[in-house]
């Protein structure tokens, strides 16, 4: 990837995550490297507690165990409306995916 254009998608990412975690209730965040599982929690936009670090003790093969999650919960103290259409979200992360060939994009309604 041309650096420049690695700057542009890192910008956007910060970006586009720093907006989400200023209008949600609350985000957690899970990024999974070989062997170590890093969390992180907001509350109402402020960072509840450091970056926790533990060890992977679930069994699986922690060489082939990566990735980030995010959860969160839109405030209703900055939008008016917290509903999402899980088909357009669902149709959006697909064409994601399709152009993004080594991504493994998943999405869950928990409603």
């Amino acid at each position: 990837m041309h650096a420049d254009l690695a700057l542009d998608v890192a910008g956007g990412l910060y970006c586009g995550l720093f907006v989400v975690t200023a209008l949600s209730a609350w985000i957690d965040i899970r990024t999974w490297t070989p062997g170590e599982e890093h969390r992180l929690r907001f509350l109402q936009g402020r960072l509840e507690s450091e970056i926790s670090v533990t060890p992977m003790t679930d069994g699986r093969d922690p060489r082939h165990n990566h990735g980030t999650e995010f959860r969160f919960l839109p405030s209703r103290r900055f939008l008016s409306s917290t509903a999402f259409d899980f088909g357009k979200l669902a149709g959006r992360l697909r064409e994601l995916g399709a152009m993004n060939g080594h991504l493994d994009i998943q999405i869950e309604d928990l409603r």
